[in-house]
């Protein structure tokens, strides 16, 4: 008998960043970096997360970026470690306390997560034991080789999975919409474009009931009579230097977002996001 399901989806951590997670003790360079308060801050976020969680994760889904990168145009500014190898240790400690039964990635954008030909992305989808798998199975676009030289899928950039009889399309990319009133505008229209799809990339009984993106480190959610779709929060606060066109600081949703599925296909969403009370706040000079 089937049972309802919890899935978190989880994007945008960038683990190795000074705005972002890290774990209280995290390893660099033969010591320890001492987490700064904003660190401190957004590693009580990650915990709180899991507090407000309905159920314990049946599956996780890491929507790109788990990992902030080497940052090399910035020659390594603004993280408190360019070894993208330690930052793949660190975040795969943070993600020990959800333990979920399954666990699955797509790939975000290359400046955080690719070095040259290597993907960090394929190394913790191997690290999590994730399930290979590829977008359209006959292409076989992404490949790793194991130690034999046998060939394998590893992640791919769209995924589309099934949890009780409710079919999820899952990927990274998304168009950004400055504007509040126009920040559903994106989703909207992928929607819209979805249904020119319908029969193509999905026989029409698998065609998606829930669509999922990342990238854009906001909450935005979208549904019509059979379809709905949302834009995932991140767990890294913004750097000073991200300003909208108006000179406006643009405060990203900090969380994730859980997502039920009942035995009978019902879907229930619950974004975990912190309220305005919680959120770190800019530091007064008086004088």
């Amino acid at each position: 008998m089937k049972s309802s399901k919890s899935i978190l989806f989880l994007s945008d951590i960038h683990c190795g960043s000074i705005f972002a997670p890290c774990t209280p003790n995290p390893k660099t360079r033969g010591t320890t970096w001492n987490p700064t308060k904003l660190q401190t801050q957004m590693y009580g976020f990650w915990n709180w997360v899991k507090e407000e969680l309905v159920q314990q994760p049946y599956l996780i889904c890491i929507n790109g970026e788990p990992v902030d990168g080497d940052n090399y145009k910035e020659n390594g500014g603004a993280t408190w470690t360019s070894d993208v190898n330690e930052q793949i240790a660190d975040f795969v400690e943070l993600l020990k306390i959800y333990n979920p039964k399954h666990i699955t990635m797509t790939r975000g954008s290359g400046y955080h997560v690719r070095k040259g030909n290597t993907n960090f992305e394929d190394t913790i989808a191997t690290l999590l034991g994730v399930k290979p798998y590829a977008a359209i199975k006959e292409a076989d676009r992404y490949r790793a080789w194991d130690q034999n030289r046998n060939s394998k899928v590893v992640i791919d950039d769209i995924l589309t999975f099934g949890v009780n009889d409710v079919i999820f399309n899952v990927a990274h990319h998304i168009g950004y919409n400055k504007a509040y009133h126009s920040k559903s505008q994106a989703l909207t229209a992928m929607l819209a474009s979805l249904e020119f799809m319908r029969g193509k990339y999905w026989d029409s009984k698998n065609f998606p009931d829930v669509v999922v993106r990342a990238h854009v480190h906001y909450f935005i959610e979208v549904r019509f009579a059979r379809i709905r779709a949302f834009t995932e929060p991140t767990l890294k606060y913004s750097g000073d230097r991200y300003f909208t066109d108006k000179g406006v600081p643009e405060p990203p949703s900090i969380g994730a977002v859980e997502v039920i599925v009942e035995s009978n296909g019902h879907v229930q969403l619950e974004p975990h996001i912190i309220t305005n009370e919680m959120y770190p706040k800019y530091d007064i000079q008086w004088y």
